[in-house]
């Protein structure tokens, strides 16, 4: 598992790098600059965002995470013939070490390595989490 050292690091990195793009996004959608923390942020670009031991953990993107990180990052997207369990999103919040999407009809991983092994375990994200 991945250490909070490198979490913490791979958050902020991520952050540095959509931050402009999201505050954008975000004052079009209110209409008005808002000042908006960095933990306000990650909560809105990470749907199981949780800042706990002065730690950030949870790399499950929201809509617009996913829409922002798509924009600077390779995505591997991937249709879902089911939709995912409750026990699938939970492994996958406790395996992670790099972003992922998750929604009703499909799977966008951030992380060559992980979309290949979603590949080889036919493309089921039971299987898929069972292998992580």
């Amino acid at each position: 598992m991945i250490n909070n050292c490198v979490s913490d690091t791979l958050h902020l990195y991520i952050l540095t790098t959509v931050k402009e793009d999201i505050t954008h996004l975000l004052e079009k959608k209110d209409g008005q600059e808002v000042a908006r923390s960095d933990k306000r942020l990650l909560s809105i670009m990470f749907k199981n965002y949780r800042f706990r031991k002065n730690t950030h953990h949870g790399l499950r993107l929201s809509y617009i995470g996913n829409r922002v990180l798509s924009k600077h990052f390779g995505s591997f997207p991937f249709p879902l013939e089911k939709s995912p369990s409750n026990e699938s999103l939970i492994k996958l919040d406790k395996s992670m070490k790099w972003p992922y999407y998750i929604s009703t009809n499909f799977a966008v991983f951030y992380s060559e390595n992980d979309a290949a092994w979603f590949k080889l375990n036919g493309s089921d994200l039971g299987s898929f989490t069972g292998y992580i």
